[in-house]
């Protein structure tokens, strides 16, 4: 007997069952919850496909920066990750790499609203995006979106106005930024067919993961992280100044807003709540910070994405 399959709610819970005559069977239903997705592009332009070196050096960096990779085809490889500002890392530090290589690549950058099954089968819309992107950008060049441009601290990066283009496929006008890093490419990648990645890059790392697991605690201060981490107070100050030129307090502060940003984006939440959300009590002290970090208030950010 063939089943029949029904739905039903249970609070918010969307169940699918199976009924076999006087018998049920618990379907469990895909989750179809869209959230924001940071998508990165990479095509080989020369030589033409990617092989087991360049694919496993790509994967190296995709995974320092928690992304993952979601699809290789001959020579397009395509990573998600949960943030913007590691996928721009992640993306020069691989295009830094394969140019000590010899090797041509080219990287386009968008963010989008998409559900956890689209992102592991990789939908259509997904591809023909990242194409229409990868079409614009010229060996060695990283393009992104403007969302992304928004998401970005200019004191990190070096960006400029690329090109507008009209996506036939998805009927809307891409506005693409080119970006660099403000800081000089690694010395050490003379040598990158055995690359291993600094100890640098994984303190940060380190450190930005206990930030971002505490992000909604307001609590979370900089002798908390200190403990976390096993290091003193000034030490930890040393280092990160030596690294990104930052306090600890200046960068959970950056870390806190940048979230605040993302969220904002994804126009669910007031902005108190995500003030909340990501670690600020007073509303009103956040919008100052979010002023202070990206030149314009919380409202006025939102104005110019959604009203403009």
């Amino acid at each position: 007997m063939k089943p029949d399959t029904r739905y039903a709610k249970s609070g918010d819970i969307n169940i699918a069952y199976q009924v076999f005559g006087s018998g049920v069977h618990i379907v469990p239903k895909q989750n179809y919850q869209k959230r924001l997705f940071t998508i990165v592009a990479a095509r080989i332009i020369s030589p033409k496909e990617l092989n087991s070196n360049s694919k496993e050096l790509i994967e190296q960096y995709v995974t320092q920066f928690r992304g993952k990779v979601i699809q290789h085809k001959n020579d397009i490889l395509i990573a998600v990750f949960k943030g913007p500002s590691k996928a721009v890392h992640c993306s020069i530090k691989i295009k830094n790499a394969f140019e000590a290589l010899n090797i041509q690549i080219a990287i386009g950058i968008d963010i989008r609203e998409l559900a956890e099954e689209e992102v592991k089968a990789g939908s259509n819309k997904m591809e023909n995006l990242t194409a229409a992107i990868l079409h614009q950008a010229k060996s060695n060049q990283i393009l992104t979106t403007q969302t992304v441009k928004f998401l970005l601290s200019r004191s990190e990066f070096h960006i400029t106005q690329h090109k507008s283009i009209f996506n036939v496929t998805t009927e809307e006008t891409l506005h693409l930024y080119s970006v660099s890093s403000n800081s000089e490419p690694d010395e050490n990648l003379d040598n990158v067919s055995n690359v291993h990645l600094s100890q640098n890059d994984s303190f940060l790392e380190d450190v930005l993961k206990y930030i971002d697991d505490n992000l909604d605690n307001e609590l979370f201060r900089v002798d908390t992280l200190c403990l976390e981490i096993g290091m003193s107070v000034r030490q930890l100050q040393r280092k990160l100044k030596a690294i990104i030129n930052k306090s600890p307090n200046q960068l959970i502060s950056s870390v806190r807003l940048h979230r605040a940003k993302e969220l904002l984006l994804e126009n669910r939440h007031s902005i108190a709540e995500v003030a909340y959300k990501t670690g600020f009590s007073n509303p009103s002290y956040f919008s100052k910070s979010f002023k202070k970090e990206f030149n314009l208030t919380p409202s006025v950010f939102l104005q110019k994405q959604f009203y403009n």
